[in-house]
């Protein structure tokens, strides 16, 4: 019993180390940048114009902040109240060169609740933007700045275990051709030799007479 819990031990640190070999590690998070955009005409056609870009950093936690490209004029505030006086929308686009997301709301709600903001990111653990969500909190300052929220609880996906065993046969033909060399630890290749080798040492290594100590203990009882 004492021999299986030290393999069962033994072989679970094994494949721990042989993971941590085989997965990829990153000095530094990615950080991922995309355009912010806004529209918000009288007709509600879309005329979008530059309002500023999102930077995230994704890691063990993820974070990122809004950085405005040019400040709210009083041209812009006009046609927002114009745009709020026909009940028309204020309109979000970000996007990258291979994703973009909108939202929007109404125009009068920005302006009755003080011209503030909130854009909502829904973004995955790998750093992938999914939508963006638009809020309007209420304030009384009455000037245009937006607030950032990262919302990235949405669970990961599930790993497709059938392209994995392909790709691990696809690696396994190709260096027996010696078409690429293995760069893996050499515990990582041979672990379980090594593993093997251990139990058997240990098998054969126990002391014969512990055996016949127990029996003579169990004779001088009788």
């Amino acid at each position: 019993m004492i021999t299986l819990t030290i393999f069962v031990s033994l072989l679970s640190c094994a494949t721990l180390i042989s993971s941590f070999d085989d997965g990829p590690y990153y000095d530094v998070p990615p950080t991922y940048v995309w355009d912010v955009e806004h529209s918000f005409e009288p007709n509600n056609v879309d005329s979008f114009k530059p309002k500023g870009k999102i930077n995230v950093k994704v890691g063990q936690k993820i974070h990122g902040f809004f950085n405005p490209v040019d400040k709210f004029s009083d041209h812009d505030m006009k046609l927002l109240k114009k745009c709020a006086d026909a009940d028309g929308w204020y309109k979000i686009r970000v996007f990258n060169e291979s994703v973009q997301v909108f939202s929007q709301t109404r125009a009068r709600l920005l302006i009755e609740n003080g011209l503030a903001e909130v854009l909502k990111l829904k973004i995955s653990n790998s750093g992938r933007l999914n939508g963006v969500f638009i809020k309007t909190p209420r304030s009384s300052l009455n000037e245009f700045r937006t607030t950032l929220e990262i919302d990235s609880s949405a669970p990961a996906p599930v790993p497709d275990t059938h392209l994995y065993i392909q790709k691990m046969e696809e690696e396994k033909a190709q260096r027996a051709k010696g078409g690429e060399k293995d760069t893996r630890s050499f515990f990582s290749k041979y672990w379980m030799f090594i593993v093997a080798a251990v139990v058997v040492m240990m098998v054969f290594t126990n002391d014969p007479n512990q055996g016949q100590a127990a029996g003579g203990g169990g004779g001088g009882g009788k």
